[in-house]
């Protein structure tokens, strides 16, 4: 049991809260699982919020996203393969530097293949 009084984390006569103000929810692209701590963290690259080249933005510079886990904790929390497609939030608002992914989005993964003429064409991975 915690020792916390909610009200001090939350303020007693406070309006402003997880749900209520700033609340931002996310769809993004896992784009590397490599977790180095195992954690089961992703970098998604979140659409409208990161810019969508990583010759702009590297992987590399994407925020760890935390995966949420089942609340038995009967398993560690495991991301996504890279390229699914994931919803999520910002635990902390308008910051956007930790993200939270809540789970995956049905459909397929897929990859672009480039040509030398300008059409692209999905290509089931």
């Amino acid at each position: 049991m915690m020792n916390t009084d909610i009200r001090s984390i939350a303020g007693h006569n406070s309006h402003q809260f997880m749900g209520r103000d700033g609340f931002l929810w996310w769809i993004g692209i896992v784009e590397d699982r490599n977790d180095p701590l195992g954690l089961g963290r992703a970098r998604v690259r979140i659409l409208g919020h990161h810019h969508e080249r990583s010759d702009v933005l590297p992987t590399a510079d994407l925020p760890w996203a935390l995966a949420v886990s089942p609340l038995d904790n009967s398993t560690a929390a495991i991301s996504p393969p890279n390229a699914s497609w994931v919803l999520g939030f910002f635990l902390d608002g308008q910051l956007g530097q930790q993200p939270i992914m809540l789970g995956v989005l049905p459909g397929y993964r897929f990859k672009v293949a480039h040509s030398e003429n300008s059409n692209t064409t999905p290509l089931p991975t």
